[in-house]
């Protein structure tokens, strides 16, 4: 059986998603977002709203989500362990050769 030939633009609409995944899994992405994070905390989006959007490595998404008056303090310090065991998840892995072996 033959896989389904896609149509050109359900072909963009994959390559597009695939890119974003690639692009949200690189090492750098992790240290920025987590000195973000500590900006959308109650303290600063006071009277604002934090919108919070969820996708899963194949395209399923959670819709978009507003909190109010930006994330408590304990979502902040759950994400950042989250993306720091991530991080080292994804740092795990050294060539033989590199420094320290």
């Amino acid at each position: 059986m033959t896989p389904k030939k896609q149509k050109k633009v359900e072909r963009i609409r994959d390559l597009e998603r695939k890119l974003i995944e690639a692009q949200a899994q690189q090492i750098h992405n992790y240290h920025s977002a987590s000195h973000e994070l500590e900006k959308m905390g109650t303290t600063h989006c006071m009277r604002s709203a934090v919108i919070v959007t969820f996708t899963v490595l194949g395209g399923r998404t959670i819709s978009p989500v507003a909190i109010r008056d930006g994330l408590s303090e304990a979502t902040i310090k759950a994400l950042q362990e989250d993306m720091r065991r991530s991080f080292e998840q994804a740092t795990a892995f050294k060539p033989k050769g590199w420094i320290g072996e």
